[in-house]
């Protein structure tokens, strides 16, 4: 999404409202915190497939302990950093 098919302005205003990283390794867009399932996506210039390459090494790394130690990993792993600035609030 983030290299070929870039978000616009209008649209991460309108559908995110927080910065973050995924995993510590893949910068993101956060929205609909509020819900059981956030709206994610990589943020412009960085891979769709880096994206879910790591989705899938988080999934595999937490299938993994709790099968090995029984110990149960947080569905996703996001880190917020900030909020997106609206250009109303720029002002």
């Amino acid at each position: 999404m983030a290299v070929f098919k870039r978000l616009s302005r209008a649209e991460i205003e309108r559908d995110y409202t927080h910065v973050g990283w995924f995993c510590g390794l893949v910068p993101v867009y956060i929205g609909g915190l509020e819900l059981e399932g956030p709206r994610v996506a990589a943020r412009n210039g960085v891979p769709e497939w880096w994206f879910d390459l790591v989705g899938v090494l988080y999934g595999f790394t937490a299938a993994s302990a709790e099968f090995a130690f029984g110990v149960e990993m947080p569905g996703w792993k996001l880190t917020l950093t900030g909020e997106i600035r609206r250009r109303a609030d720029a002002a």
